[in-house]
């Protein structure tokens, strides 16, 4: 068909859309001859209108991607390539692989996806609502797909709303450590030093843990310290014990 009417692939493909035939036809027939990879064929698809769920059957099919383990981060990086929303391709790739929420998760940054987009596709595909369970199996996998504190904390809000104290117990409980989980929540919430203490010990950190946390990692004066280790509920004799450099103020 090329070479007789010297055509491109694009003006084929629109031709045989026009004509009513699917996107599996079509990603067939440019692969037979015009030797299209996968990439190239998902922007000729999305360019000529068709939907992506009809392109992501039809590039499964045609292109042997079979694997739920592993096709599913090239389809994403192909979709992605050719323009696809992060939730239409979420919801295709889910149809047509049954991803889990984990493995969406990952392929959805593999792809490029800025974590805003993947928390809202996440949600609104997998139906997540705003409990404590899947706020956390959602900050669970976005960890795992190599998303940040800071982003995720701010994914995590806009998407669920979450509270400070929810969203310290929710980070700490998934594995960032301390440092991060500070810094996430003073980036996002930009809470006060009473209200940063009492989270940080509402999610289960010691208090020597967030006594140092306030003075080396917020850089916190001795008196402003001891007034939110005081507010978040520890007595005089506990800082005292703890903090030998606020001995001086008791």
């Amino acid at each position: 068909m090329s070479s007789a009417y010297n055509t491109t692939k694009e003006e084929v493909t629109s031709l045989l859309k026009d004509a009513g035939y699917a996107a599996g036809e079509v990603s067939n027939a440019l692969k037979s001859v015009y030797n299209s990879g996968l990439n190239a064929t998902a922007n000729v698809l999305k360019d000529a209108g068709y939907a992506v769920g009809g392109v992501t059957s039809g590039l499964k099919s045609v292109y042997n991607l079979n694997s739920y383990r592993t096709d599913v981060y090239k389809i994403a990086s192909a979709l992605k390539d050719a323009g696809y929303g992060v939730t239409e391709v979420s919801s295709a790739i889910r149809s047509n692989f049954g991803s889990s929420l984990g493995r969406m998760a990952k392929a959805l940054e593999s792809a490029g996806y800025a974590v805003g987009g993947v928390t809202s596709a996440l949600k609104s595909v997998y139906n997540l609502k705003n409990y404590s369970s899947h706020v956390k199996d959602t900050v669970s996998v976005l960890k795992n797909a190599g998303y940040e504190a800071t982003e995720v904390t701010g994914a995590i809000r806009s998407n669920f709303g979450s509270s400070l104290d929810r969203m310290a117990k929710t980070l700490k409980n998934v594995g960032y450590d301390l440092t991060k989980v500070g810094s996430a929540l003073k980036s996002v919430y930009n809470p006060s030093a009473d209200a940063m203490a009492g989270a940080l010990k509402d999610a289960g950190y010691e208090l020597k843990e967030v006594g140092d946390y306030l003075k080396k990692g917020l850089g916190y004066g001795k008196k402003t310290v001891k007034k939110a280790l005081k507010s978040a509920g520890y007595s005089n004799k506990q800082i005292k014990k703890a903090f030998g450099w606020l001995s001086s103020l008791f």
